[in-house]
């Protein structure tokens, strides 16, 4: 998907376009941060009623290609746009294993820098505790990284142990599944999960929106440090 006009990237000339391409392709390469969709997925996703699509949303601007955040679908719909910086922690709960750094801004820590984890190495375990009268989830992330913030700078403010990285991540990592919820956007596929555990007979796909919006889903998070910056 495209921010802006997209005629403005068909009409571009293709020299123009193809090196900002490859540049972010390779920035995203090197960051092992693959927001962008294919057309697969999407599809595949889309006919899938325990889970929903999603797609990077790109910006074409003076010769320069970015992604701005990505969109979420809700039956076919795009129903909101969760922001780049909060890609990574929906990406990160929707698979089982990926790597990715994840970024939590100074201004949501009450410290002077933000919280940088570099490569964050996640594996991601989701439970289904019950189904009835509303499912009940739990998510759990074991995260591994290292952390390139200042650790003597937020051990000031008691967030540069593994235990308060873990609480703020969580907090972040709750943030994301509310405003999910919110909007009624299943992109983490806890639908496929609930529909696993119950069996496809009784699962309504078309009622899943409004389970999931009612679902109580908590993360639990546990982090290790790599090394101490």
């Amino acid at each position: 998907m495209v921010r802006g006009k997209a005629n403005s990237i068909l009409q571009a000339p293709k020299e123009e376009l193809n090196l900002p391409l490859y540049q972010l392709l390779m920035k995203l390469h090197k960051n092992k941060n693959l927001t962008l969709s294919s057309l697969f997925n999407f599809i595949r996703d889309d006919l899938d009623d325990g889970i929903e699509p999603i797609c990077s949303i790109a910006r074409f601007d003076n010769n320069n290609v970015s992604i701005h955040g990505m969109a979420l679908f809700r039956n076919g719909n795009w129903v909101a746009t969760i922001p780049e910086e909060d890609v990574n922690f929906m990406l990160t709960m929707r698979h089982n294993r990926m790597t990715a750094p994840l970024y939590i801004a100074e201004k949501h820590l009450n410290t002077t820098q933000p919280l940088i984890i570099e490569n964050a190495q996640v594996r991601r375990e989701m439970r289904v505790l019950r189904t009835d009268p509303h499912p009940e989830v739990e998510i759990v992330l074991s995260i591994k990284g290292a952390t390139t913030s200042s650790l003597n700078e937020l051990g000031n403010n008691k967030v540069g142990t593994s235990t308060n990285i873990a609480k703020e991540l969580q907090r972040k990592y709750e943030q994301v599944i509310h405003f999910l919820q919110e909007n009624r956007t299943d992109c983490l596929g806890v639908g496929m999960h609930v529909r696993n555990k119950i069996g496809y007979p009784a699962y309504k796909g078309e009622e899943w929106p409004e389970r999931f919006a009612k679902s109580n889903i908590r993360c639990t998070v546990s982090f290790t440090k790599i090394n101490e910056v």
